[in-house]
């Protein structure tokens, strides 16, 4: 799975950038899910 730890730059995000990537990666997953449902 995903690193708990991600860095960027050598610097870690904040808990705010953190959930909003988790988001994000949460969003290309299902839409990837669909996509794969839909083939």
């Amino acid at each position: 799975m995903i690193a708990t730890a991600v860095k960027i730059r050598d610097e870690e995000l904040t808990a705010e950038e953190e959930k909003e990537l988790q988001e994000h990666f949460n969003y290309l997953k299902t839409e990837v899910n669909k996509c794969e449902a839909l083939s």
